[in-house]
């Protein structure tokens, strides 16, 4: 179930009160000479062909992000993500929870790849969470929650996948 997503439109894309601006996360990239080594003597074992690396981050709604209320009510947290030469960008989350009502979407630079919307129907038990790989070297999450929301959301990124070569 936690790729089930209930499809839309972020809605910085259409509302015009939204400004253009927010935070951007520039991550360092990987070692890609160390890396692709691994991979030479890991290929001589057998091992699985890896086309991805984890980077650890600590990445959350608290700590990162920019906030915007919105004229007619709610709000909106935004936060792009970059990592120079990355083919792809993908997240996993330590702590994933949507309040009733609000909207997670992810999308790359050029908006011509679009995941979401990511709602409540997406929380678990044990609050973990993956997305798949945003095609490019940067990625925007936009979150959406409605005024009065009780709840706080949880949007807690423990890692990236940095895609460096395709399948």
């Amino acid at each position: 179930l936690a790729q089930i997503s209930q499809k839309g439109t972020p809605l910085s894309f259409t509302n015009k009160h939204i400004d253009s601006y927010y935070a951007t996360i520039d991550l360092a990239k990987p070692d890609l000479y160390k890396i692709r080594k691994q991979d030479s003597l890991n290929s001589a074992k057998d091992k699985p062909y890896r086309v991805s690396v984890l980077i650890p981050v600590n990445i959350n709604t608290e700590n990162s992000g920019t906030w915007t209320k919105l004229p007619e009510g709610g709000k909106i947290w935004r936060l792009k993500i970059k990592c120079n030469g990355a083919l792809a960008l993908g997240l996993y989350y330590n702590n994933f929870f949507m309040p009733t009502g609000s909207k997670l979407f992810l999308y790359n630079d050029a908006k011509t790849q679009i995941i979401g919307a990511f709602t409540g129907e997406n929380n678990n038990k044990n609050n973990l969470f993956a997305t798949e790989l945003i095609q490019g070297d940067a990625l925007s999450l936009e979150y959406y929650e409605p005024e009065n929301t009780i709840s706080k959301p949880k949007i807690f990124i423990s890692d990236i996948s940095y895609a460096y070569r395709s399948v």
